[in-house]
C-alpha cells in the first residue's frame, strides 16, 4: 500500500478550499440548493408515479415487491428519498382503491 505524504494531503486540502471563479460558483450554489431542497416537485411526482407503476406491474406478474428493487430500478440516484416516495405512492394507491 502506498503511503501519502503530509505535503500531498495539505496540497489536496488547499485545492479543495480554493475559491472558484464567478461562473463556477453560481453552478455550485445552484447544485447546493437543489441538494439541500431535495428533488424538484415534478421530479418527485415522476418518481411517485413510476413507483406506483412498478408496484402495479409487479403485482400483476405476481413477483414480490421489494424496497431494495424499488430503490435500484425506480429511484436510482434518489434512493435517499424512498420514505417520502413510498408514503405518497401508498396514498395514491389507496385513493385509486377507493374510487
Amino acid at each position: 500500500m502506498r503511503r501519502i505524504k503530509q505535503s500531498q494531503v495539505s496540497q489536496a486540502a488547499s485545492r479543495s478550499t480554493a475559491r472558484p471563479s464567478a461562473s463556477s460558483s453560481n453552478v455550485a450554489t445552484t447544485s447546493q440548493r437543489s441538494s439541500a431542497v431535495g428533488t424538484g416537485n415534478d421530479e418527485f411526482t415522476n418518481l411517485v408515479n413510476n413507483t406506483v407503476y412498478y408496484i402495479l406491474v409487479a403485482d400483476q406478474h405476481k413477483t414480490p415487491i421489494k424496497r431494495k428493487d424499488i430503490q435500484k430500478f425506480v429511484l436510482k440516484d434518489h434512493s435517499k428519498s424512498i420514505k417520502e416516495v413510498l408514503k405518497e405512492a401508498k396514498h395514491k394507491l389507496s385513493e385509486a382503491r377507493m374510487s
